[in-house]
């Protein structure tokens, strides 16, 4: 299921050689939702319109960077593909301007690249855990502020358990965060107590 909405109406111009094209509104919102069937080559190059990938040489604007809302949930994605976007969100010279990103229903499971990529961030622009050193609020912020990961069997691992300790010091700057449905409350006690250490 795919569902892509602009902004802006849409214009026309007239080439020298009296053709018309049109030029669409810039997208700000996009959804792919249950196409588990999509290979990870096809998903990679999705990817790369969203934002310029670390080390890449082009210094061209990926066409998609306008997007403010993704929802890419019920894919199968798996930790490295769900990772990667996050990476995008996370980095500051990828141009990726997202707000708002649904993983919800795909298969983070133990979720240690997706651990990796927000401990990185937290690190380098928000709270360095190690030091102690909080980073100076005129630092780069990521523009996510809302951030789905229900359903991803995140029991697994301890990726649930990372993410609350970012939480504390708000080395983990979202506003809205999804958990639910990912068998959390077989570890009840463990999880209470990193969040209650976290808030």
């Amino acid at each position: 299921q795919v569902i892509a909405t602009t902004e802006g109406p849409r214009e026309f111009d007239r080439t020298e050689s009296n053709e018309t094209t049109a030029k669409q509104g810039t997208f700000w919102f996009f959804a792919l939702r249950n196409s588990s069937h999509i290979g990870k080559e096809a998903w990679a190059s999705f990817f790369g319109l969203i934002g310029r990938p670390p080390k890449s040489s082009s210094m061209r604007a990926p066409p998609l960077t306008s997007l403010r809302v993704l929802d890419l949930s019920g894919n199968d994605l798996d930790d490295d593909q769900c990772a990667f976007v996050l990476q995008l969100s996370h980095d500051r010279y990828s141009r990726c301007g997202l707000e708002q990103l649904d993983l919800s229903r795909n298969s983070i499971r133990r979720g240690k690249q997706v651990a990796k990529v927000l401990r990185v961030y937290a690190e380098k622009f928000r709270f360095n855990q190690t030091s102690g050193i909080r980073m100076s609020e005129k630092c780069w912020k990521s523009s996510l502020h809302t951030l789905s990961l229900a359903s991803n069997s995140l029991h697994e691992g301890s990726l649930a358990l990372e993410i609350f300790a970012l939480l504390k010091h708000n080395a983990f700057s979202v506003i809205s965060l999804d958990l639910s449905n990912n068998k959390l409350d077989n570890a009840d006690h463990q999880v209470a107590d990193v969040l209650g250490g976290s808030l």
